[in-house]
């Protein structure tokens, strides 16, 4: 994902301040999993400098100025540009599975005593658990105007696939136990 185009498209919908963007780029996240502020930053410096952006200081909610971005006509230009190119839209190669799925370590669970692989397990779906809260709570307080375009569908696509995963962590350790009782009694 073009970091970049998604932050200009927020801002095609909406100026908005750095925090403020934080928030819209992982809605229903925990403040501390927000996005990184190293990162969020210098792109937006480096927007602003090659003038897709441009900030002004307006006052903020308690008196303190806040710097707010908006999207220049460039800027807005080529946002529409990759919207419109099949830019991003590559499936992640295969390859990608082994090195940024989150469970990519259960690969190797051969290697982990039952123990240990049953808290990697539990704790995967807590994690899971958490995010399916955040995405509820933030379909129960999505502002109206959000409901427009495919933004509730992919929502529910995201819950479905989180519920999957969840059903599948759950049944997991059954399917393990089974296994190492077909593997004891061989």
């Amino acid at each position: 994902m073009a970091l970049r185009h998604v932050i200009l498209g927020l801002l095609v919908d909406r100026p908005d301040h750095a925090y403020s963007l934080k928030h819209r780029l992982s809605p229903g996240v925990p403040r501390d999993r927000l996005v990184n502020d190293g990162i969020l930053y210098p792109l937006l410096a480096k927007l602003e400098a090659e003038k897709l952006v441009k900030a002004a200081e307006r006052p903020g909610h308690a008196g303190r100025p806040r710097r707010v971005y908006s999207v220049t006509p460039a800027g807005r230009r080529e946002f529409r540009r990759w919207l419109r190119s099949e830019e991003d839209e590559d499936e992640a190669p295969i390859h990608a599975l082994f090195v940024a799925h989150p469970l990519v370590k259960l690969l190797f669970a051969g290697h982990l005593p039952a123990a240990a692989l049953r808290a990697k397990l539990d704790r995967h779906a807590e994690r899971v658990t958490e995010r399916i809260a955040a995405l509820e709570e933030l379909r129960r307080i999505a502002p109206p105007e959000a409901a427009g375009g495919l933004g509730p569908s992919l929502l529910d696509l995201e819950l479905r696939q989180l519920r999957d995963r969840l059903d599948w962590l759950e049944g997991l350790p059954d399917a393990l136990d089974s296994g190492a009782r077909v593997r004891e009694s061989g």
